[in-house]
């Protein structure tokens, strides 16, 4: 009996575990010391949130931060098979593409779906965390 409630009690736990993936990287930028990613995708509801920060925007150790949310879809290419991720943002702001390059990185690449001339420059990876409940 204690077998039986103990993986009932299990289950119930597991079921309530909600995981989002979470990816983190610095990609290169023109005006400073580069852009933090770190991006967040909840397959569950087809929702993200992206934090990026601009990295000594406004001089030494004076970073700028700039968030964005709204729902994502995997998207496929004509020319392969490759699956890429449009984010499409709540508020007026551009959309975004990453390419999956494999199971724990995301590549940025441009809205024709293009790789930057430096592909792996611009990749951001797989966090592990741990399950959190709703």
């Amino acid at each position: 009996m204690k077998k039986i409630l103990l993986l009932t009690i299990a289950s119930v736990l597991l079921s309530g575990c909600h995981q989002s993936v979470l990816y983190k990287g610095i990609l290169p930028a023109a005006d400073c010391s580069g852009i933090e990613y770190s991006l967040r995708l909840d397959p569950g509801s087809g929702e993200y949130s992206l934090e990026t920060t601009y990295l000594d925007a406004d001089g030494p150790g004076k970073n700028v931060r700039f968030t964005s949310a709204g729902r994502f879809e995997i998207i496929g290419s004509a020319s392969d098979s490759v699956e890429y991720y449009r984010l499409n943002p709540k508020e007026y702001t551009d959309t975004l593409y990453f390419r999956r390059v494999d199971g724990n990185t995301l590549r940025l690449v441009n809205s024709e779906l293009q790789e930057p001339s430096i592909p792996d420059s611009y990749d951001i990876t797989r966090v592990s965390r741990p399950c959190r409940m709703q």
